[in-house]
């Protein structure tokens, strides 16, 4: 990447896995196990336990990853784009081509919208097989303020936004996603 003209990295939040059967069948390492113990007084290897607890711990490791990866791309000049799905964005996209509605990642918590509020990331971009626009009114309040841009990608979105001032729409109201200057 730093010997090539790219301006930064994309994320995909998706795993082109078909293996996994359940939801919650992987996410049981030390670790996590050791981190919901001290947190919650309990063993998830051997009693039952609050699974969306466990789901945003495993996020909270994401968060510190792409933390950790934004700062070491800002360092060369480049930027952090990780990719939302439309329908559920707090959780990891679908892969398109798997039937299953099981996440092969399991339900890991994608708190995104404290990934702005925080700077982890420098653009939000929203694809992967649903429309989205389920999600742009929460896009939209999360990355106001300045520093931040408009884009479209989605061309029935372009559409609209190209016919907005005939339509009255405004870009902020039908964009797609919004990057950081």
């Amino acid at each position: 990447m730093l010997e090539q003209a790219y301006d930064g990295l994309c994320l995909y939040t998706y795993v082109e896995n078909m293996g996994q059967r359940y939801m919650d069948e992987f996410g049981y390492s030390e670790p996590i196990v050791a981190e919901l113990k001290r947190r919650h007084g309990v063993d998830i290897r051997r009693e039952p336990f609050d699974k969306d607890a466990w789901n945003r711990l495993r996020g909270e490791y994401v968060t510190r990853y792409l933390s950790e990866l934004h700062a070491a791309l800002k360092a060369k000049g480049k930027r952090l784009s990780v990719v939302l799905r439309p329908d559920q964005p707090n959780l990891p996209q679908r892969w398109l081509s798997q039937q299953s509605e099981v996440l092969p990642t399991g339900a890991i918590h994608m708190d995104w919208e404290g990934w702005v509020r925080r700077g982890v990331v420098d653009e939000l971009f929203v694809w992967c097989g649903d429309s989205p626009d389920a999600i742009l009114p929460r896009l939209v309040a999360a990355c106001r303020g300045p520093g931040w841009r408009w884009w479209c990608s989605v061309a029935r979105l372009r559409r609209e936004v190209a016919a907005a001032p005939r339509t009255g729409r405004n870009a902020l109201q039908r964009g797609c996603a919004r990057v950081r200057h």
